[in-house]
């Protein structure tokens, strides 16, 4: 039998012994005890097939990938939001998503409707007429972050991608979104991948969201087309075209 300081000792040891095993213990349980589940992400609509019911033309195999990776990327995941954009692309890009940059082929009688500030007359509608480049560096000079004429800028920058991403101040914001050098943008978004991602990159941070929940697809063509509503009818057909395939119907005010 020990004496009264080695039972205090071992009475000691035993009680420290205790509490560090208690700490340990949980220690052990706090680290195994199941976390939060994060937000779940929404599922994007079955855009295959609504992608092939409405616009036979695309080639699927191609753009599908292209589509839903932008669509997930930049929030556009909900059947309103996709219909919307999709409404979109069609008029921008045409209905088999060919038109991926813009063609500036343009003739006199169509450079005096569509540009009446910079081909003023006949005489200088003439001179222009079916020279693309030319056109491209007169009427997008000085605009959208772009420098004169003789810079070349006009032509370079012009429509792009599925909503025909113009300027450089525009390819400039794109590239740095996307960590991508400004002169490396012509050629991309003339690919699946970089028109679709453009263009809901565009959708996205020009404040289409919100609009596309609400169904304003008017305020929606205005963003996208610079103010102007071209196209207008052919936008809401196809946005509707798209709600329709994925079975939702039209919101009300």
């Amino acid at each position: 039998m020990g004496t009264l300081a080695d039972n205090f000792s071992i009475g000691g040891m035993i009680s420290f012994l205790a509490a560090r095993l208690g700490g340990l213990f949980s220690t052990m349980f706090a680290k195994a005890a199941p976390q939060p589940a994060a937000p779940a992400q929404p599922a994007l609509p079955d855009v295959a097939s609504a992608l092939h019911s409405v616009l036979p033309a695309v080639n699927a195999t191609i753009w599908l990938p292209a589509l839903t990776g932008a669509f997930a990327k930049y929030e556009i995941n909900t059947p309103l939001r996709i219909a919307a954009a999709m409404g979109q692309f069609v008029a921008e890009a045409g209905s088999g998503f060919t038109a991926l940059r813009e063609n500036m082929n343009y003739t006199a009688a169509e450079l005096l409707k569509i540009f009446p500030h910079e081909i003023p007359d006949q005489a200088t509608a003439d001179r222009y007429a079916g020279n693309a480049q030319a056109i491209g560096n007169l009427v997008y000079a000085n605009r959208n972050g772009n420098d004169d004429v003789a810079s070349g800028d006009g032509y370079t920058f012009r429509g792009g991608g599925l909503t025909q991403l113009t300027g450089r101040s525009n390819y400039q914001a794109f590239a740095t979104a996307i960590g991508m050098e400004i002169d490396q943008l012509p050629d991309y978004v003339a690919t699946p991948e970089g028109a679709a991602l453009s263009a809901c990159w565009y959708f996205s941070h020009g404040g289409c969201l919100p609009l596309a929940d609400a169904w304003r697809l008017t305020d929606i063509t205005r963003i996208v087309n610079d103010g102007a509503l071209e196209g207008l009818a052919t936008r809401i057909d196809y946005a509707n075209r798209f709600r329709d395939a994925f079975g939702i119907p039209e919101p009300t005010a």
